[in-house]
């Protein structure tokens, strides 16, 4: 198996798992101007000295769980002084350098949120203009478009000498503001692609996310003017990059509530005109070149690209509630024989071994297994696995075609995965640990032709052109580990036990701490950076107790995600 390694953490003679419970608050509105009341006034000025103390306090600890904590508290100030100190902190982080630009930004935006910070954030992303800093972009724009109105987005966005990515973080602000200079802006940018297919790819992806923020206008004329310019982007001149071309027949797709995702320009023309004509649904179509679909537990993606999140965490040794498994009724004599497939026959759920199927890995597996082999010979795949540390198997080392042969391997490898054996705290058995569904998530985006992104996965340009543009993501539970742990003094701040059990451990000097990203705000948070230009699909299995709206959250971040539960939450979990 290919894993990454966590960070380097420092010897301890007593390793005990800490379960961070501190619950963030949740971010306030502040009215204009109160900033400034509250630097003129003496006792707000020791306040903020006492909170600045306290943050840098946080920051000498070994953790990245307690830089966050200390970032979010001394965010939660809403001190205008708080954002220059953290914007400086962006600038020089600490590792890993770029979670932390990350999650700095997400903090910031998350609490200084109102009209009075807008020309701190300009001032900051102008600071930082390089392709590296398009999440901040993305959020300093977010503001500047709220309450500044479209001009100064509008002219990011038409700026051809401007990188594409932070061009891109301009239109996705705009559309985010549901201004309808969007349409203006997809026009514009029709008519003059870049020329790289990496930054055709960025451009055409938020183009359709800045048409489809745009929906309520369908029965306009500019509305219209401007789908059709954008669907003729299909026209064999414009050489779009696959993954080009299928994010705008996703977002065409969505937009005029099409089923059928057509790889180029005239059956959408059709669809367009028709639907600008009769203000109904339009007519249905004929002929035209489609996009295939996969799926994993019944749900359907479109993609060409697809990349199995799979948790094989310990608790997945879990025994599966008795009513997934198909009933069977009554018999008489023997049972009859089951019926042979014929020789290259598409094999279907309903040849899932079930006297196999006794734990909830099984019957990912199984069911995994089935989608693999459905796959079109034209598809690409690889498989990425979670517990402690998240990787690919081995027989995907990057994307894998989708051959007889590739199939095989892997179905080989993942047969050959067993559980170990019970401890006290995993009384199903054990399997590689902890619930590092970030890393997951992660490696998902990194996978390209060959191995995995190295830095960047969001802007990365062989990420963006080879990479994923489907993701089955399966989990049965919370996240309970990230990349980012860390071995650190025990700080009194939190309860000891192990993550995955919630079982209570003894008190210790030493505690071994997991990063920011088990928190749910900010893995969604992280999600969103990684998926701001991909435009991936995110479709989500969950089992058993698996928490259904968390998942519907993380589905929500792809284009089209869905959600699918198998079996019941158990009782008392």
């Amino acid at each position: 198996m290919r894993i990454t390694k966590p960070a380097a953490s420092l010897p301890v003679n007593l390793l005990v798992v800490a379960i961070a419970t501190t619950v963030l608050a949740s971010a306030a509105v502040v009215a204009p101007g109160s900033a400034d009341a509250r630097t003129a006034d003496p006792s707000a000025a020791d306040e903020f000295e006492r909170a600045k103390a306290q943050y840098e306090d946080y920051l000498s600890r070994i953790p990245l769980i307690m830089h966050t904590r200390g970032r979010v508290k001394f965010a939660q100030t809403r001190d205008p002084r708080a954002l220059d100190v953290l914007a400086n902190s962006y600038e020089r982080p600490e590792e890993p350098k770029e979670q932390v630009r990350y999650l700095i930004a997400g903090i910031c935006a998350t609490y200084f949120n109102t009209e009075e910070f807008v020309q701190r954030w300009d001032d900051w992303r102008l600071a930082n203009d390089k392709e590296a800093d398009a999440y901040l972009w993305y959020r300093a724009l977010t503001f500047v478009g709220r309450f500044r109105g479209p001009d100064e987005l509008m002219a990011v966005i038409t700026d051809t000498r401007a990188d594409a990515v932070l061009r891109g973080a301009a239109l996705r602000a705009l559309a985010d503001a549901r201004s309808p200079s969007v349409l203006q802006a997809i026009q514009s940018l029709c008519l003059e692609l870049p020329r790289k297919d990496e930054e055709k790819a960025v451009l055409v992806g938020e183009m359709g996310a800045a048409l489809f923020s745009q929906k309520a206008a369908m029965g306009d004329d500019d509305f219209q003017t401007t789908a059709e310019a954008y669907a003729h982007l299909l026209d064999p001149e414009n050489k779009l990059p696959d993954v080009a071309a299928l994010n705008l027949a996703r977002y065409l797709g969505q937009t005029f509530s099409s089923q059928q995702l057509y790889l180029e320009s005239a059956p959408w023309i059709n669809k367009i005109r028709s639907r600008g004509e009769s203000g109904g649904p339009p007519r249905p179509n004929s002929g035209g070149n489609t996009v295939t679909r996969p799926s994993f537990f019944g749900l359907e993606a479109t993609g060409k690209r697809i990349v199995y999140v799979i948790d094989m965490s310990d608790s997945m040794c879990k025994p599966i509630d008795i009513e997934i498994k198909p009933k069977r009724g009554p018999t008489t004599g023997d049972d009859p024989k089951p019926k042979k497939k014929k020789k290259d026959e598409i094999p279907t759920v309903d040849d899932i071994p079930w006297e196999r199927v006794n734990n909830r890995f099984d019957l990912a597996r199984e069911h995994l297994k089935i989608s693999l082999q459905r796959l079109d010979k034209d598809k690409e795949f690889a498989v990425v696995y979670f517990g402690d540390v998240a990787g690919l198997i081995d027989s995907t080392p990057g994307m894998t075609e989708a051959s007889k042969n590739n199939v095989q391997k892997v179905i080989k490898e993942l047969d050959a995965i067993a559980p170990g054996p019970p401890t006290t705290e995993r009384p199903d058995g054990t399997l590689r640990g902890k619930t590092n569904l970030h890393g997951g998530l992660r490696r998902a985006f990194q996978v390209r032709g060959k191995g995995l992104a190295e830095s960047e996965e969001y802007i990365d340009p062989k990420a963006m052109l080879e990479g994923a543009d489907t993701i089955f993501v399966l989990s049965d539970g919370d996240p309970t580990w990230d990349d980012w742990d860390a071995r650190d003094k025990n700080y009194g701040e939190d309860p000891i036990g192990d993550p995955e059990s919630r079982v209570a451990q003894p008190d210790a000097d030493q505690l071994h701490y997991f990063g920011p990203y088990v928190r749910r705000e900010h893995l969604l948070d992280d999600l969103a950076r990684l998926n701001l230009f991909r435009h991936v699909e995110i479709h989500c299995v969950g089992i058993g107790e698996a928490d259904m709206r968390f998942l519907d959250d993380i589905a929500k971040l792809g284009l089209g995600g869905k959600t699918h539960q198998v079996g019941t939450q158990t009782p008392g979990k």
